[in-house]
């Protein structure tokens, strides 16, 4: 990150003030907001794909386990992440828990369609995050490749299984009202988390 100085004139005099401690500690906090919300997200998304296979084992479709799957290796290189950062997961994961393991369980009572378009539209919503917090990355200077690499990847795999579903239903993406519940409710965990 580079050193930065404001100059204000007090008194007659020009005097330099350094701003990068100000600077060190706004990325320490976004930082620490990144791996919090996306710690949640992605337990969020693994409690969804639990509750559907719960209601849908054996007939859960190899893609869906194949995106839990790496989900499942995205949340243990962040959960890697957050003691070197001193981040605690958010305090609202409990409920977060409960809610997205019973709209899994509900989604599943769903058709297969509607069932997957659910998964996809958290998914993309999720990915859609990730590229948020790219670009605040880019536009704070925030090196950490570690974690720039972690959203990144969380990234490409919402994108690939969202384009999967629409494929595997001809390109008929239809936004329902309820993937456009779902995308509010994943936008509103991602907001609630960076703050709780």
């Amino acid at each position: 990150m580079k050193l930065r100085t404001s100059i204000s004139r007090v008194g007659g005099r020009m005097l330099h003030i350094n701003t990068n401690g100000a600077e060190r500690q706004q990325t320490h906090s976004s930082v620490q907001s990144t791996l919090r919300v996306n710690h949640a997200l992605n337990v969020l998304l693994l409690n969804f794909v639990g509750g559907q296979k719960i209601a849908l084992h054996p007939q859960t479709s190899y893609k869906v386990l194949s995106l839990e799957s790496v989900k499942q290796v995205h949340l243990r290189e962040i959960e890697g992440l957050m003691p070197k950062y001193r981040v605690r997961p958010s305090a609202c994961l409990p409920v977060l828990n409960s809610a997205a393991f019973l709209l899994g369980v509900g989604s599943s009572l769903l058709p297969h369609k509607a069932s997957m378009s659910m998964l996809a539209a958290m998914a993309t919503s999720i990915a859609e995050h990730c590229n948020s917090q790219l670009r605040e990355f880019n536009e704070h200077d925030v090196a950490e490749p570690s974690i720039r690499q972690a959203v990144r990847m969380q990234r490409d795999s919402g994108f690939d299984f969202a384009q999967h579903v629409e494929e595997a239903q001809d390109h008929q993406h239809t936004e329902s009202h309820l993937t456009s519940c779902v995308r509010a409710a994943t936008t509103a965990t991602a907001c609630l988390t960076s703050k709780i």
